[in-house]
């Protein structure tokens, strides 16, 4: 139970939320990072053009801008509101239009972004070893001469 004092009804403006015929329409739409600025513009303007054309979008406020350059996508974020006579008109009318975007968005050749990571894989130069050549076996007075047998030893700088 609440209590409202009648002075402060008087004060205030009261609204009824549940009695309210506008809603708002805001979601934000990522597109992959590999969309050049001509189609980051186009796709902008379409998505723009197909809310002004639906007859259930207010004219103010209607806003699509690029806000952000996210961690896995460039985002649009679309803020509109709605004239709905309740919420299921309203979540009809929200399906149409997030069907537009997504007409909006492939149909001017971009993509939809989803979280990604790219790794990147490449083998260090490394520097050729160096090698010290040693002599095993040498000539003794009693042997005959025989060449020497040879062998590499890597050699560490460190």
């Amino acid at each position: 139970m609440i209590i409202v004092a009648n002075a402060d009804l008087v004060k205030h403006r009261i609204t009824n939320f549940s009695q309210r015929d506008v809603f708002l329409f805001r979601h934000k739409v990522g597109v992959r990072y590999e969309t050049d600025a001509a189609t980051l513009h186009k796709v902008r303007d379409s998505i723009h053009a197909a809310m002004e054309a639906h007859d259930s979008v207010l004219e103010s406020p209607l806003r699509v801008r690029l806000v952000e350059y996210g961690d896995f996508a460039i985002l649009f974020d679309i803020y509109a509101n709605i004239s709905a006579t309740d919420i299921n008109a309203f979540l009809e009318v929200q399906e149409e239009l997030l069907m537009s975007i997504r007409e909006a968005v492939e149909g001017n050749g971009a993509g939809f972004a989803f979280p990604s990571s790219t790794v990147y894989l490449s083998r260090d130069q490394l520097p050729e070893p160096k090698t010290v050549d040693i002599v095993e076996g040498g000539n003794s007075e009693d042997e005959p001469q025989k060449g020497p047998d040879e062998k590499a030893y890597p050699v560490d700088n460190a």
